[in-house]
């Protein structure tokens, strides 16, 4: 199959080429092409089998898709309407309300506020931004300051100004995700495929970047047993209730008493040691034959 994995300058030399080795290891013929350089042009010409668009990519809530769509150019992932759903908390709250209200489910997630911003944005309004979070983001200090570089994401916790304006500064480079702080138990989870069919992986502790410990949500195992199942089932409905397809990493918060959302990766990264290749070698799969599976889909 002739394959085009779609990237920018920010992640063509690793993310990219993570997913350009992995399936060349199905015998595909894989090509990187650079988003920024005339690329609707290039793929009209070249008509590649499928395409893959690699994470981190800077056009990566739905534009990229829609142009595929447009193409009628087969590709890996969520759908454009998913992914600009996805990339906006307030309806993706909304869908999945809405969802919880159809299926009439019980199910009661909340969102944790945040806001992203690109790398931009913080070196030329560094003290605006500031100024913004800490008027619209409730409870004040702690917040939570999560860099969206590709290959390798650090979070850290601010509790004042100072500290706030030191991390954005360290994000200069790659752009940043603040959020609200609540205390519990951050995990990742990752989904594989599509609708009812879609199997969650074990969820990942993003503190430790290891399968999150049943003794860490209670000292009952069939209490934690009990809240890992309601994790898994939020993760899982978050991606029905979006519309999700063939991949997706969300992001939870477990405080002591619910699930809290805090965000849908559409494009997770894939790179060694990401929290979605983790929870894939904790399932006893690999990154390789997870992508070159979907690929014969």
């Amino acid at each position: 199959m002739n394959i085009a994995v779609l990237a920018d300058s920010n992640n063509g030399s690793k993310e990219a080429k993570a997913i350009k080795d992995a399936l060349k290891k199905g015998d595909h013929s894989v090509e990187i092409y650079d988003v920024d350089q005339q690329i609707m042009a290039t793929l009209k010409a070249k008509r590649p089998d499928l395409c893959c668009i690699a994470a981190g990519t800077e056009v990566d809530t739905g534009a990229l898709q829609e142009m595929l769509e447009l193409l009628q150019i087969p590709y890996l992932g969520s759908g454009s309407e998913s992914c600009r759903i996805s990339a906006d908390e307030k309806i993706s709250m909304f869908s999945l309300l809405r969802y919880v209200e159809a299926a009439e489910e019980e199910l009661a997630v909340e969102p944790l506020v945040g806001f992203k911003f690109s790398a931009k944005l913080i070196a030329s309004e560094l003290d605006t931004v500031v100024q913004v979070c800490e008027e619209r983001i409730p409870g004040g200090y702690p917040y939570e300051v999560r860099s969206l570089a590709p290959e390798k994401t650090t979070t850290t916790t601010v509790q004042d100004s100072k500290e706030f304006k030191d991390a954005l500064k360290a994000c200069e480079k790659t752009g940043c995700l603040v959020r609200q702080w609540v205390e519990g138990i951050r995990v990742s989870v990752a989904v594989l495929g599509t609708g009812w069919d879609a199997h969650v992986l074990p969820p990942i502790d993003e503190t430790k970047n290891a399968p999150v410990s049943l003794v860490a949500l209670s000292s009952s195992d069939e209490v934690a047993q009990a809240i890992r199942s309601e994790i898994e089932r939020c993760a899982f409905e978050v991606c029905l209730a979006l519309g999700l397809r063939d991949f997706a990493l969300v992001r939870l918060v477990w405080d002591g008493a619910q699930v809290r959302m805090a965000e849908v990766e559409t494009l997770p990264s894939f790179a060694e040691g990401s929290a979605f290749e983790v929870a894939c070698k904790t399932a006893g799969l690999s990154i390789e034959g997870v992508l070159n599976h979907l690929v014969e889909l």
